[in-house]
């Protein structure tokens, strides 16, 4: 359980995702420290290149030095990578406020994830308002969409070698929202 009792304004994320969700909310410039593969918005490699930014390494490999010497008062980590889960023993014996998120492989998982960051950080009505915004462009996409012929669709995040987007993905998710058929729907994840 974490309490604030003030907005926090030294934020650390740990996810590219979580990093464009901060941005997003418009609290961006308290961010202190995000992955090596933040790089949305265009504002994140600017303050990376001015320093005003630092490094905790890769998403999959996050250094617990680099995370404890940001001084963050909130550490924002993705629940669906080992790598960040495993510094979670660490950061409590520094007495370190984490939260831990959903991976987001569902809209509703981003969502519940939105309103988390939201209310922690005091833009709950912020998070509100983004939410609102995404179904709004997702209902205009539907309506756009109408009853046209189902298509069939494929995702791959990587090509060399493949890693197509199977159920339990939020790439599956889009899919679905665009009215698709996965053609990779008998596989789950990243196989």
């Amino acid at each position: 359980t974490v309490t604030t009792d003030e907005m926090p304004t030294r934020i650390v994320s740990c996810s590219p995702s979580l990093t464009e969700m901060v941005y997003a909310m418009g609290i961006g410039d308290n961010l202190v420290a995000v992955t090596d593969y933040c790089d949305w918005p265009a504002e994140v490699n600017d303050r990376k290149t001015d320093g005003t930014l630092a490094s905790v390494g890769g998403y999959f490999t996050p250094s617990v030095e680099a995370v404890l010497a940001a001084e963050g008062d909130l550490i924002l980590i993705d629940k669906g990578v080992q790598a960040q889960m495993d510094m979670l023993p660490l950061l409590d014996n520094a007495d370190q406020n984490y939260i831990i998120l959903d991976k987001g492989t569902t809209f509703d998982e981003v969502y519940k994830a939105m309103l988390m960051v939201g209310e922690i950080c005091w833009v709950k009505e912020e998070a509100e308002d983004l939410i609102d915004s995404m179904n709004d462009r997702l209902a205009a996409i539907d309506d756009q969409i109408g009853d046209d012929e189902i298509p069939s669709l494929a995702f791959a995040v990587w090509l060399d070698p493949i890693y197509p987007s199977g159920n339990g993905t939020f790439a599956a998710d889009v899919m679905a929202h665009a009215k698709g058929v996965n053609v990779y729907s008998d596989l789950t994840g990243w196989p």
